[in-house]
């Protein structure tokens, strides 16, 4: 069997998914080990300050957000692990894995943002958030010719 090579179309949809990988396990990470909530989760709370939360909340809130830092960072190792050993070889399978994971993920987080930023005086990163979901959806379109088996 011939292996395949990319094309500059499939180039390009790697470049794209990977910034989006790494935009995934910069936030995840950041969530992961921050050690206390961020700004806009305290403006969601209507809290000037972290050092204003009651000591017997502080535990609970940190663990929330270290689970949504674990969901983004576990969600870009399988979306590394697939762009390196599938889509890098032409798989198509892997374009598909790569977009459902994402949206997967992603799209409840978006609603999410959207509730807070509709409800509350929060900015969470909702156009972050929205621009790794169209780079994720565009590199999905760019590897089309993936299925299709084409060669060049």
């Amino acid at each position: 069997m011939k292996k395949q090579t990319m094309t500059t179309k499939i180039k390009i949809a790697f470049t794209l998914n990977s910034i989006m990988i790494l935009a995934g396990y910069a936030f995840g990470l950041r969530y992961l080990f921050s050690p206390e909530l961020l700004q806009y989760h305290l403006d969601a709370m209507n809290i000037a300050t972290w050092a204003d939360v009651l000591p017997s909340q502080t535990y609970m809130l940190l663990i929330f957000m270290k689970v949504a830092g674990l969901g983004m960072t576990t969600s870009s190792v399988a979306m590394s692990l697939i762009l390196f050993f599938g889509f890098r070889k032409n798989e198509n399978w892997s374009r598909w894995a790569i977009m459902i994971i994402c949206l997967v993920h992603y799209c409840p987080l978006m609603i999410n943002m959207y509730h807070l930023v509709s409800n509350t005086t929060s900015n969470p990163p909702y156009l972050v958030n929205l621009v790794g979901i169209s780079l994720a959806i565009l590199a999905f379109l760019l590897s089309s010719e993936m299925k299709q088996g084409k060669e060049k």
